[in-house]
């Protein structure tokens, strides 16, 4: 340019690269669950069927008793009352109600597809419970304080809501929050609050550790399945 610095020549790939940039979604959902074969979710099927149907078979799984008192041995005041503060927080009142009040919340900030995604991980959660009747498995007899859960124990119902409902923040909070560092520590603390609660169930006796583990992978692959949908919907814009 006369009378100035010239612009530089840029190449045209990479204004190119630029543009298909700018044309894109402002959502792209990218997921590796897009990956996942059908062989692939068909072995994962098959592989928690036949735990559940083990789970029927045996009233618990080799190593279970040893992991529970294991659990025990450290015992403690504090450590007593936050897993009860845990088993509240996923007792069947708190956790319809923070399920209710996420989908009001999204479908509210006009997120349609996540709140509609909370609502099909509602029924998943509702359904993974349920299957408590047809395992039909007998509670441990470990209990650390004087009354516990009555329902059959396997799954963990308390582990399954855990794993589908912060998973899904999880999910969210990846795509939400830009800042890596406070990204990381959100994702970082609600796979911690996963963990804790299955591990709180087998402290307080109310869970053999294999309950624990149903409850892992049903929930897990119950998240997997449920950002696929998500990112059907998103993507192909059925809803926004």
């Amino acid at each position: 340019m006369p009378g100035g610095d010239a612009w530089p020549v840029l190449p045209k790939t990479w204004m190119r690269y630029k543009l298909n940039r700018m044309s894109l979604p402002k959502t792209v959902y990218i997921s590796a669950t897009d990956h996942w074969s059908p062989w692939g979710r068909m072995l994962v099927i098959a592989l928690i069927i036949a735990v559940f149907i083990l789970a029927a078979a045996f009233p618990n799984f080799p190593g279970d008793q040893w992991v529970l008192l294991e659990f025990q041995e450290f015992q403690t005041t504090w450590l007593t009352g936050t897993s009860l503060a845990l088993s509240y927080l996923g007792s069947t009142a708190t956790a319809a109600s923070l399920s209710l009040a996420a989908i009001i919340a999204l479908w509210l900030t006009h997120r349609r597809t996540d709140s509609l995604i909370a609502l099909l991980g509602s029924f998943l959660i509702v359904g993974g419970i349920s299957l408590k009747l047809l395992v039909d498995r007998p509670r441990p007899e470990y209990f650390l304080v004087a009354s516990g859960p009555h329902l059959s124990s396997f799954p963990s119902g308390h582990t399954i809501f855990a794993t589908i409902f912060f998973g899904i923040a999880i999910v969210l909070v990846g795509e939400w929050v830009q800042r890596p560092s406070v990204r990381r520590g959100l994702q970082t603390g609600l796979v911690l609050m996963i963990l804790a609660m299955g591990a709180s169930r087998v402290y307080l006796g109310f869970h053999w550790p294999s309950d624990v583990l149903g409850g892992y992978l049903y929930g897990g692959v119950a998240v997997v399945e449920l950002v696929w949908v998500r990112n059907r919907l998103a993507n192909r814009g059925i809803l926004k």
